[in-house]
């Protein structure tokens, strides 16, 4: 009578331990482990690269300027610190002139400038503002586009 009872409990513990080593094993996902999505193996494939973003922005006037008075629009520009030698290229369609530098560099984080033009004659105009950095080896270009109507 004790050998049945020790293999009946020899048994049972052996059936305890096989079950236990299924639902430890957290690699294999959700099904088997509660505990599986806080394992440093598993989070390393949510892990999403996150990158800093250059950008440029300015509203769009809403009204309709006045052909042969200076204008001025303000433009915000954003570098992020591992961005370095930003520049600024701005470039007026055929009859618009611009009375600001039409190319400097940038040398803060976030920078505002005003933008200072003429529009010579009545009509839909752009202008195209440029920001070139580079981020590596490698030079990273956003454009934006001013639209502006005069009368």
């Amino acid at each position: 009578m004790k050998i049945r009872t020790l293999i009946f409990s020899l048994a049972a513990l052996g059936t305890l331990m096989l079950s236990s080593v299924a639902q430890a094993c957290g690699l294999h996902g959700d099904s088997m482990a509660s505990f599986s999505r806080f394992h440093p193996l598993m989070q390393q494939h949510n892990m999403q690269t996150s990158f800093s973003v250059l950008d440029i922005s300015f509203k769009q006037p809403a009204t309709v300027v006045a052909k042969g008075k200076e204008q001025s629009h303000n433009f915000t520009f954003f570098v992020p610190s591992d961005y370095y030698d930003a520049t600024v290229k701005i470039e007026g369609s055929k009859n618009v002139t611009l009375l600001s530098q039409p190319t400097f560099a940038l040398s803060r984080l976030s920078e505002k400038k005003a933008l200072r033009f003429v529009i010579e004659k009545p009509g839909k105009h752009e202008i195209v503002v440029t920001l070139v950095a580079k981020r590596g080896p490698n030079p990273i270009t956003i454009q934006r586009t001013l639209f502006v109507q005069s009368a």
